[in-house]
């Protein structure tokens, strides 16, 4: 039921056997290889995989009318520098946590439909492609783009927010790695009032300036007391 491998091999060797009740079998399959420009045709095997997680495995191009039986029972799926191509025009009806790290092609033609999504993860150095990703379930959001410049970063929120960020994506933690303006950042947060945690990983310390931290501070509803030129570092003090 579980197999786990880091030899390239044994992958090569795994679809040429011809008795194929190995891979009915199977419910998780892990696999951690050297890179390679080989491209391993497996996936078509797998008829009831419920956990898959592979690094450094280029996979075919396979096109969305392909039968790919996994894809009706895999509910966790991690992939490290594995191809994605494959996943364009296709839904996942029972996939609960995807984790995709810095694949060789970010680039999808059809949207991924991922309806019991809860936890996904997208780490690439171009974020243009997570509008495909159809997840309404969200509930936490990690996105990793390791841009140095702030209009890069801009721009990997506007493709954020193009996704539905604060209509159709609405998570409770959202974890964000990327450079940006202050105010451009502050926009996207004001689209999640319900935010429970967040999670800022930055370049550097001086990444946001004083203004941003200033508009995180909780203000109350109406000027108390009607005072005049109410400041409210002086109002929380007393």
């Amino acid at each position: 039921m579980t197999m786990e491998t880091n030899s390239l091999y044994s992958i090569r060797i795994l679809p040429q056997i011809v008795s194929t009740h190995t891979f009915c079998s199977l419910v998780t399959f892990k696999a951690v290889v050297r890179k390679t420009s080989e491209r391993i045709d497996i996936l078509p095997h797998f008829s009831r995989l419920e956990v898959l997680e592979a690094t450094n495995l280029l996979l075919p191009s396979y096109h969305s009318d392909s039968a790919l039986p996994f894809t009706q029972t895999v509910r966790r799926l991690y992939l490290k520098t594995v191809s994605i191509d494959w996943m364009a025009g296709r839904e996942f009806p029972l996939l609960e946590a995807c984790t995709i790290i810095t694949p060789p092609s970010s680039f999808l033609a059809l949207d991924v439909c991922l309806p019991m999504c809860k936890e996904f993860h997208f780490h690439h150095r171009c974020i243009s492609s997570f509008p495909r990703f159809q997840i309404p379930m969200i509930g936490s959001l990690v996105i990793n783009s390791n841009h140095w410049s702030p209009v890069q970063g801009i721009q990997g929120l506007v493709h954020m927010c193009r996704a539905g960020l604060g209509t159709v994506l609405r998570p409770r933690v959202l974890h964000l790695s990327l450079l940006c303006k202050g105010p451009v950042l502050l926009t996207a947060l004001r689209l999640l009032p319900a935010l429970e945690e967040l999670t800022l990983e930055l370049p550097r310390p001086s990444a946001l300036g004083r203004r941003f931290f200033t508009a995180l501070l909780a203000q109350p509803a109406t000027i108390p007391y009607g005072i005049v030129n109410f400041n409210l570092f002086e109002w929380a003090q007393k």
